[in-house]
């Protein structure tokens, strides 16, 4: 069914309105909300990517590399779609550093004992 619109005379001018079509497709600030709520990532910066395969890429880098050394990344499957947004990222955990700092806190468990 086509719609057809009629144009209005403003004095000697001829005016067609044509509806615009708002277009929903997910927005920055939606995409740093999702950082600072659901990660321990210091958001510096986001960067959009649009994938050949569709939907949205965003690749965001973090202030402390403690948790996320290369950013984290998030892709959305559907553009108009926030709930299509996942976290592919997951949190850096350095086991070794952990059992460096046990080491150490041992040593000095022992120094105090003599």
């Amino acid at each position: 069914m086509k719609k057809y619109h009629t144009p209005v005379l403003l004095g000697s001018l001829l005016v067609v309105f044509l509806p615009s079509i708002a277009k929903a497709e997910i927005q920055e600030y939606l995409i740093r909300r999702m950082i600072l709520l659901q990660t321990k990532c210091d958001l510096v910066d986001v960067k959009k990517e649009e994938p050949k395969q569709g939907g949205f890429k965003f690749l965001t880098r973090c202030e402390n590399v403690s948790f996320y050394p290369d950013g984290v990344t998030i892709t959305c499957s559907d553009k108009d779609r926030e709930t299509s947004c996942k976290i592919k990222t997951k949190i850096k955990k350095f086991e070794n550093l952990n059992l460096l700092k046990n080491s150490v806190n041992q040593h000095h468990d022992d120094e105090a004992e003599k």
